[in-house]
């Protein structure tokens, strides 16, 4: 989680200093060790649970409004 934590910093103070962050360029950025690990499975984000304090930074908001937005109707999460 530390891992997680300290590379969305980072895309904070880029995103602050003016760099143009995209979106889908993010989606590729691994903060941990892929080795042994299925990476890539089936995983269900529930977009209409509100955000982590921590998560309330500028370019978070603007990504998670977007996702939102373009949730199929209906969507929900749960576990």
């Amino acid at each position: 989680l530390q891992n997680t934590v300290d590379m969305m910093r980072i895309i904070q103070e880029l995103y602050a200093e003016g760099e143009q962050i995209a979106v889908e360029d993010a989606t590729y950025m691994s903060p941990y060790g892929t080795t042994g690990v299925k990476r890539f499975g089936n995983y269900f984000l529930d977009m209409k649970r509100p955000p982590e304090a921590w998560l309330k930074e500028a370019l978070f908001k603007q990504a998670a409004k977007r996702a939102r937005a373009e949730a199929p109707k209906g969507a929900e999460g749960g576990a």
